[in-house]
């Protein structure tokens, strides 16, 4: 079973370089200072930004990758055309034309990860991201 469709595969990345940007500024900030600030504090912070990510992805790649088609059915020839190579052909692609209007029919295709569009990740990730740095502050600041 397919869990994404198109480019829903490419948030893992995205989602990945900010988790790893989190994480070596938090080990950075660890080796500065000489204390441990709290690993789970930037890899919120990582979340978050890798939600960025994912908001920037969604916004300026996506539209040129899941740009709209022509939707195409397959039509029956009158006859069978063999190729030269031998190939028999029975059907053509043709496009879809709606019955009402005349026009030809687009679709846009749609990127999804686990069901999900990629619209709605920029707000998950960075959800999560967000609990998880506020529960680490408080777990600092508490003791």
């Amino acid at each position: 079973m397919l869990i994404w469709s198109r480019w829903g595969i490419l948030l893992l990345p995205v989602v990945g370089l900010g988790i790893s940007i989190g994480v070596i500024v938090g080990a950075i900030t660890d080796a500065v200072t000489g204390a441990s600030v709290g690993g789970s504090l930037f890899l919120g912070v990582g979340l978050v930004l890798g939600g960025v990510f994912v908001w920037l992805f969604d916004r300026y790649a996506l539209p040129h990758l899941d740009r709209p088609r022509q939707q195409l059915v397959l039509q029956p020839l009158a006859q069978p055309y063999v190729h030269p190579n031998g190939v028999r052909q029975t059907h053509q692609q043709v496009p879809l034309v709606d019955q009402r209007t005349g026009q030809p029919v687009w679709v846009r295709p749609t990127s999804s990860l686990f069901f999900v569009p990629v619209r709605y990740w920029p707000y998950v990730v960075a959800g999560i991201g967000l609990v998880v740095t506020i529960s680490s502050a408080v777990r600092l600041l508490v003791g």
